[in-house]
């Protein structure tokens, strides 16, 4: 929880690092110790979960309706 801020999503990154882990499980060939490889691989789920929140909070500003100058000073008279 300690990068995310957040218990829900600490949760999901390590069922989603397990997950990869599994899934990948013959990539590891041993040539470093798996608590090596699992913190890569967790590394990894997190800086895709940032870049996918990222991609979210850019996507909700660009819909974000900005109020045009004109309509403030109109109200202002």
């Amino acid at each position: 929880m300690v990068l995310t801020g957040n218990e829900d999503i600490s949760e999901e990154l390590t069922q989603e690092t397990f997950f990869r882990a599994v899934k990948n499980s013959d990539k590891f060939d041993g040539s470093v110790k798996i608590t090596t490889w699992l913190c890569a691989i967790a590394k990894n789920a997190y800086f895709s979960y940032l870049k996918k929140a990222k991609r979210n909070i850019d996507k909700d500003i660009g819909e974000m309706e900005i109020p045009d100058e004109t309509d403030f000073l109109e109200r202002e008279n």
